[in-house]
């Protein structure tokens, strides 16, 4: 169950990234890829396209092998544009509370990290336990409202 939460949202984080960059760089005439996503990030994402022999969009299959710290490294470097979607100061309904530095607004990225995504990429370290899904679950929320309030200022 918590398993299908993060990867479904996951997935929104990487089409919604996606579509964000594109819309942005599209306006200045800038690359998106080249210009939105850190080199290192990119150069791992393409070896592993490449690796896998994918032959669709080399910048959006790139895309799909982002891995999850490298969301927070993209928003890092695109704060103008995505902080106010991925910064989250508090879960009050966990009654965690990390700050308002643009840095402790994504501390959620290393928290799901270690209390979830290590589970659901790597099944021999067991399963997500409660505190990992109550975790995902309240993210997975907060995300998915904030995608969705961001996506309505440009329809």
């Amino acid at each position: 169950m918590g398993t299908d939460i993060f990867r479904g949202m996951e997935r929104e984080i990487r089409d919604h990234i996606v579509e964000s960059l594109k819309r942005d760089y599209k306006d200045s005439g800038k690359y998106w890829w080249g210009e939105g996503v850190p080199q290192n990030v990119r150069t791992k994402a393409g070896h592993r396209r490449e690796e896998d022999g994918t032959r669709e969009d080399p910048e959006y299959a790139s895309s799909k092998y982002l891995d999850w710290l490298d969301f927070k490294k993209i928003i890092e470097r695109n704060k103008p544009t995505l902080l106010e979607t991925y910064g989250i100061s508090s879960l009050p309904a966990l009654g965690v509370e990390w700050g308002s530095s643009h840095a402790k607004k994504l501390k959620w990225f290393d928290l799901i990290n270690s209390k979830v995504r290590r589970y659901v990429g790597h099944s021999s370290k067991g399963r997500i336990n409660k505190q990992g899904y109550e975790l995902v679950r309240e993210v997975s929320d907060v995300i998915k409202k904030n995608i969705d309030d961001d996506r309505s200022k440009w329809s």
